[in-house]
């Protein structure tokens, strides 16, 4: 006698063995509303034929959405659209609705997810925000700037590991910085000028070079004594006011800092994003974010407004793990392991959720050419804003932007010289950049369309 078997499987078990367009799975008892994925419009019996004759796009439709876990390494191929369906999903405000929020069948619903980034750029300058979105540029003026030397900062082993790797490039570079020596030494006492003269020649880069590692290592061992010396006090939980922090207390103190390469998503907000580390500790989540600037607060002395709206939406994210809390985040200067600790209260978390409803109005409404936002009151943030740097432009280029019908924002120098930025060209009037009016540029050709 013959025992058969039948074998049922989840489409997102499926997943990474398969295309992600699939046809209908079997199941063995009619599947709930909210457990029903839709593979492909024009292949499912079961669509209307209203949304038959229009098949959403591959990169439309997705699985349900999992929470990040720690990857050091690979790409994330995690697609920036798409969420489960929830019967009990709280409803979305009527602005982010008509937004960041849209409906396939019913049973699968799509969104389009905003950047905990791009909101951060949105309460510097809207304009800069809907660019970073348009343009898919997370840079920002305000990110530290890569280090050329690569040395380790924040992570204890990593500098040590980094002592001991250019302790052994000393000791190689001192070894041929004495056979140079000894050559050099022969040359002299038998009046060779070849034994004399090549090695004093590469001596002075062996020189230089062991100078250089001089350098490192004393740089690594102030950070390490930093490190070791740090004290494991540590602001309270329940904070109310901005509170000076140091890294390596909060390390000594029991957080563990980890690394999220693939975003967050909430479940109900379009929201995405992953911040710099995460501190871990028992229940507790703290956001960290880096700043390119020295300086975290303004000449009024108050903290960037774009620092404690990225705090609170990431505060947003991770309190979508179960039984976790976000009490305050850590903002850190460039370069710095002296920072500071914003408590994420409910008022800042809920400044947050409001910016986030007006971005999703203001980018709707920009993208559908009904209105564009101003630039900022305060001119000095276009004065570094890497969306308005000119850029050189030569007649052809222009010519062929006119028959194109690309929008374009000529800027001409006394001499004749034609400049063009993005952010000119998109919004079509000229950001006072530090360059701009170093080089007294003026617009003299208005955008031939705009943008939708």
């Amino acid at each position: 006698m013959t025992e058969e078997f039948e074998y049922f499987f989840e489409l997102e078990d499926l997943a990474p063995f398969v295309p992600r367009r699939l046809p209908p799975v079997r199941r063995s008892e009619p599947a709930a509303p909210e457990d029903v994925i839709e593979s492909s419009a024009a292949g499912n019996t079961n669509t209307d034929p209203a949304e038959r004759s229009h098949p959403a796009p591959p990169s439309m439709v997705e699985s349900k959405t999992e929470l990040p876990v720690a990857d050091s390494g690979g790409e994330d191929t995690t697609p920036r659209l798409g969420t489960p369906t929830e019967p009990d999903v709280a409803p979305v405000p009527a602005p982010m609705l008509n937004s960041a929020t849209t409906s396939l069948n019913g049973r699968t619903r799509v969104r389009n997810l905003l950047s905990v980034h791009a909101l951060g750029q949105f309460a510097f300058c809207p304009r800069a925000a809907i660019l970073a979105i348009e343009t898919g540029d997370e840079s920002d003026i305000d990110e530290p700037p890569p280090r050329l030397d690569y040395l380790p900062t924040y992570d204890l082993e990593r500098i040590e590991a980094a002592i001991s790797e250019q302790l052994r490039h000393l000791a190689l570079t001192a070894l041929l910085a004495v056979g140079l020596g000894l050559m050099m030494t022969k040359g002299l006492m038998e009046s060779n000028r070849l034994w004399f003269y090549p090695p004093l020649v590469l001596q002075i880069p062996v020189l230089a070079w062991c100078l250089e590692l001089i350098y490192r290592l004393a740089v690594l061992a102030v950070r390490r004594q930093a490190a070791l010396r740090a004290s494991d006090r540590i602001p309270a939980p329940d904070i109310q006011h901005v509170t000076p922090v140091n890294w390596w207390s909060l390390r000594k103190a029991g957080f563990e800092a980890r690394d999220y390469p693939r975003p967050f998503r909430h479940p109900e907000l379009p929201l995405e994003g992953s911040p710099w580390r995460v501190l871990e500790q028992g229940s507790l989540r703290i956001p960290v974010i880096r700043s390119g600037a020295k300086s975290l607060t303004g000449r009024d002395g108050q903290l960037y407004r774009k620092h404690e709206v990225r705090l609170a939406a990431y505060g947003l994210l991770l309190e979508t793990m179960a039984h976790t809390e976000a009490p305050y985040g850590v903002v850190l200067p460039a370069g710095s392991t002296q920072g500071l600790a914003v408590p994420l209260t409910s008022r800042l978390r809920a400044e947050a959720v409001q910016l986030l409803d007006e971005f999703a109005q203001r980018l709707h409404d920009s993208q559908a050419g009904r209105a564009e936002p101003n630039p900022p009151r305060q001119q000095s943030r276009c004065h570094g804003c890497l969306h308005g740097f000119p850029e050189p432009i030569s007649q052809s280029e222009i010519d062929r932007a006119r028959k194109s019908g690309v929008p374009l924002l000529v800027l001409e120098r006394a001499d004749g010289q034609a400049f063009h930025c993005r952010c000119g060209d998109r919004f079509g009037t000229a950001p006072p950049h530090k360059k701009s009016l170093r080089l007294n540029l003026r617009p003299v050709l208005a955008p031939s369309s705009q943008n939708s």
